[in-house]
């Protein structure tokens, strides 16, 4: 798939693909409560 070689020839060496099971994997962290 050309976007593939597009996107790690503009500074992506992770797919969009791989970006969601990350983001499944590791939730963003809670801010501190106040």
């Amino acid at each position: 798939n050309p976007q593939v070689i597009h996107k790690e020839t503009t500074g992506f060496p992770v797919t969009a693909e791989q970006r969601v099971i990350l983001r499944c994997l590791q939730p963003p962290p809670l801010p501190p409560p106040e």
